[in-house]
């Protein structure tokens, strides 16, 4: 299982004392790995940590968890700007759930819905329900993600991040993941694909994979000589630095048609 541990040796880097103001962008790639859509995750607890907050505010039984007014919506957008910006924590605003979590889980006790005023009762259930079928629909559909996401997939999102460079580098171990590395040289950005052009090019076949090399190549900003070298180890054939897409479209043609 190497693209497992590669991910959870990430996910060690991230969260290490020395990793505090790392990469954001890193710290929600591995979130998204974990819990997708990562963005919906991020501001869902805000969102119902901030209605909740400001719901309760008249209320002098306000549950511990949650905060007056617009003090929600500071602390909210602090731990935000300190997960996305400065990669804190990759779980940092997760926290805020527990406020909404504690009132739902008020509202089922006897007791509290006793001392409480029946208007606020009111408003809570409604901001409870919504917060906890939305809740209940995101989990859903993380699963559903995670069912029907395929490692390209991930890596076309979040392919120069931490974990993504992990995945790659777990495509191009035993077993060979052909189908996923050829989708990522065709449809990922040009630095991700010249990351796999050599292994496409060592264990593809060139009726298959001297098009996509092709295309590649033409397509990138950088790195065409990696696409060359690529090119070169597949299909035998080794034309000088620069050469056009149409040259070496014809010297395939011309070694392959007379074999």
């Amino acid at each position: 299982m190497p693209k497992q541990i590669y991910i959870f040796l990430c996910f060690l880097l991230l969260t290490s004392p020395g990793s505090a103001f790392g990469c954001g962008t890193c710290t929600l790639a591995y979130v998204d790995y974990v819990l997708p859509p990562v963005h919906v995750w991020l501001l869902f607890p805000i969102f119902w940590f901030v209605a909740a907050s400001i719901i309760s505010s008249q209320d002098p039984l306000q549950p511990r968890l949650l905060v007056r007014g617009w003090l929600s919506v500071v602390l909210a957008l602090s731990m935000l700007t300190l997960e996305i910006a400065l990669g804190v924590a990759p779980f940092l605003s997760f926290f805020l759930l527990l406020g909404p979590l504690q009132l739902s889980i008020q509202l089922l006790r006897k007791k509290t819905r006793q001392r409480w005023d029946q208007n606020h009762i009111f408003h809570y259930s409604i901001v409870s329900s919504i917060g906890m079928t939305a809740l209940c629909l995101l989990i859903a559909y993380s699963g559903w993600i995670h069912a029907t996401r395929t490692d390209s997939d991930y890596v076309i999102s979040w392919g120069l991040s931490g974990p993504g460079i992990s995945i790659i580098h777990a495509l191009k171990q035993e077993p060979i993941d052909l189908k996923n590395i050829r989708k990522l040289v065709q449809e990922a950005n040009h630095l991700t694909a010249a990351k796999l052009a050599g292994t496409l090019a060592t264990h593809g076949q060139h009726q298959i994979d001297f098009p996509i090399l092709l295309q590649a190549r033409e397509q990138a900003v950088f790195n065409q000589d990696v696409f060359d070298q690529a090119l070169t180890q597949l299909i035998g054939i080794e034309l000088e630095t620069g050469s056009s897409t149409q040259e070496w479209q014809a010297a395939y043609d011309q070694k392959f048609q007379e074999d």
